[in-house]
């Protein structure tokens, strides 16, 4: 039970960082988009 449970924060902890990194990317994306977008303008 107890290598369950921690096995369980495990996964929690792993599955937090690989969203973080997601919402990151998304973010980079989406400014890198917008630099491009602007830059085009001028």
């Amino acid at each position: 039970m107890y290598v369950f449970v921690k096995h369980h924060i495990i996964g929690m902890i792993y599955a937090n960082i690989i969203i973080n990194l997601a919402y990151v990317v998304n973010d980079t994306k989406i400014s890198i988009a917008a630099n491009n977008v602007h830059g085009k303008k001028r």
